[in-house]
């Protein structure tokens, strides 16, 4: 199994900067979403594996309840987020529209390093060369702006789907793509999963927002053998740690809204084991040095900080780099992205 720190943490600058212009704005909104998530009835289950949910609070974060599962070790608020009302248009609130210029610096910076890294995993540890991979059908479940199947298209890949809820994000995919390139989720996942007939998954933050990741993972174990799946998924990390500490910036993790659940090491096993599937690669890199940054700059903005506070946090922004890389290796870092194979 081929493992992978770190990465530039430039590339999310900018998204950085974009939360602390709209910092304000952005908790109100989650403070609005956490008050009520604690309002609603309690999850039945939990979503991934479907034991029955303790239906009571390990910790409160942002105001809000969560639980951890005793079965899978996912974490999970306790409130159930599908029985409240959805705001259509919360993704594009979070995600503002890109101008063309910048969706393809996203796409040159984060999309194509991302397939580059599948593509050498299943090389180097599958021996799968990369022309052969990018012949295969892809299904990009939750494909959002569509800025993965641009990265497949730029390799030379022809046959690639993508498949989406959110309106918004599908109107700018199609956009960006044409109509063929994605379709509208109209029934249970992984049925759609399942008669796709693809020979690669991806999802990129995407099963952090299922409720039924069982379903999915059951669709998943019935793929033929050799089908690669590869995702990314939020952990608990030192993020999460840093949004509980201080609740005057805004919790990009763990905001009560979008994100409601965490996957953790343990909850990414049990998920592959479920899928039948074996891990051949796992890249672990985070915005967690960034975020401490933001925090920084929101608390020392908020009570008046010294003129040399500037300085201190310009020397920490060039920092960054350097402590993400030892949070990385450190296994504490907010994401990881895995490549694994049915097996």
């Amino acid at each position: 199994m081929k493992r992978r720190f770190s990465k530039s943490s430039q590339v999310m600058r900018q998204r950085q900067r974009d939360f602390l212009g709209r910092n304000a704005d952005l908790c109100a909104r989650s403070l609005r979403a956490s008050a009520m998530l604690s309002a609603a009835p309690p999850r039945a289950a939990c979503p991934l594996c479907g034991s029955a949910s303790p239906g009571r609070a390990d910790f409160s974060h942002r105001g809000a309840p969560y639980c951890t599962c005793r079965v899978c070790g996912h974490i999970a608020s306790v409130g159930d987020p599908a029985r409240l009302p959805q705001d259509p248009d919360r993704y594009a609130n979070v995600y503002p529209r890109l101008e063309p210029e910048e969706l393809a610096i996203r796409v040159r910076d984060i999309y194509l390093p991302k397939l580059d890294w599948v593509l050498d995993v299943c090389e180097s540890e599958l021996g799968i060369p990369p022309s052969r991979l990018l012949a295969r059908p892809w299904l990009e479940v939750g494909s959002g702006e569509g800025l993965f199947l641009k990265a497949l298209e730029l390799r030379g890949a022809t046959r690639f789907t993508g498949l989406g809820v959110d309106g918004a994000m599908l109107a700018r995919s199609r956009e960006l793509l044409g109509e063929e390139r994605v379709k509208t989720l109209t029934g249970p996942l992984g049925e759609a999963v399942a008669a796709s007939g693809a020979g690669v998954v991806a999802a990129w933050f995407v099963f952090e927002h299922l409720c039924d990741l069982d379903d999915l993972a059951r669709a998943l174990s019935g793929l033929p053998a050799g089908t690669i799946l590869c995702f990314a998924v939020p952990v608990y990390s030192l993020s999460v740690l840093l949004e509980a500490a201080c609740e005057e910036h805004y919790p990009r993790t763990l905001d009560g809204e979008v994100h409601t659940q965490l996957f953790t090491d343990a909850s990414i096993a049990y998920f592959l084991s479920r899928c039948g599937c074996t891990m051949a690669g796992e890249w672990v890199f985070g915005q967690d040095a960034s975020d401490l940054g933001r925090l920084l700059e929101v608390v020392t903005d908020a009570r008046g900080g010294p003129a040399a506070a500037r300085g201190l946090l310009d020397a920490f922004g060039r920092a960054v780099e350097d402590l993400q890389a030892v949070i990385d290796r450190h296994m504490l870092a907010d994401s990881r992205h895995i490549v694994a194979v049915r097996a």
